[in-house]
């Protein structure tokens, strides 16, 4: 997809219906072309629920970039090499930062994007671009691997407790319901404990914030609702870039 193509099909989105859902096809068009000829496959998600393994400490995402030997169930995370988030034209990314941040901590990896601004983040990526030796990158690699099994274990009973919802819901025998009920207040009493250890683990975790800070990929395309071609083709030599690293 070349830059007039983009601005064609933004400027339809923009003038017609600017809601997500046509971003994201923009989207899905624009990284498709980018991604046609790797061993990752761009897939949709949005409309999973979360039994499935793209759960996250804050729901699921809209896209994710998935290796070719990737299978769908409802536990193993292997394969899943990125989430792509997307947000409707003219929205602040930056107003969601606690679902980016909740998304990328589950997955390592998160690319947001409203059609014009493009913001990447990578945990391990920035990990050893900053440490300043190799004692600080042994602790943040150690944060990160502490701050995953909460994440884990947020996922692992967000799934179990979508289970139980719909076993209640389905089931008629009012006995079985009192069951249900019983495990879902449990379950819902689990998960906000496992929240608040997250909560208090990033509190003890600066470089999250500075992650935020600082996007690997962090780039404006349109000014004036017109594609910027230079930022345009930047914009797709970094993200060349970056999906070339990814499963090494």
């Amino acid at each position: 997809m070349d830059a007039k193509d983009y601005q064609k099909i933004y400027q339809n989105i923009n003038e017609k219906a600017p809601i997500e859902s046509g971003v994201q096809t923009l989207v899905y068009m624009f990284l498709y072309e980018i991604m046609k000829d790797t061993d990752y496959q761009l897939i949709v998600i949005d409309r999973l629920n979360k039994k499935t393994q793209f759960v996250t400490p804050v729901g699921i995402s809209d896209l994710a970039v998935v290796s070719d030997d990737f299978k769908f169930s409802e536990n193993s995370k292997d394969g899943i090499l990125s989430y792509v988030e997307v947000k409707g034209i003219g929205i602040n990314l930056l107003n969601f930062e606690d679902q980016i941040k909740g998304q990328l901590l589950s997955c390592g990896k998160i690319l947001c994007t409203n059609g014009n601004e493009w913001k990447y983040y990578d945990i391990e990526k920035y990990i050893e671009k900053y440490s300043e030796n190799d004692i600080d990158h042994i602790w943040a690699k150690n944060d990160y691997d502490d701050v995953k099994n909460i994440c884990y274990n947020i996922e692992s009973t967000e799934k179990t407790l979508a289970i139980k919802k719909a076993s209640y819901t389905h089931t008629k025998n009012d006995e079985y319901k009192k069951v249900y009920k019983d495990e879902i207040q449990e379950l819902e009493q689990e998960i906000e404990k496992y929240r608040n250890e997250l909560q208090n683990s990033l509190l003890g975790i600066p470089w999250l914030q500075n992650i935020m800070e600082t996007p690997i990929i962090n780039r404006k395309i349109s000014e004036n609702d017109n594609i910027n071609v230079i930022e345009y083709m930047k914009l797709k030599s970094e993200l060349y870039s970056i999906i070339s690293e990814w499963g090494k």
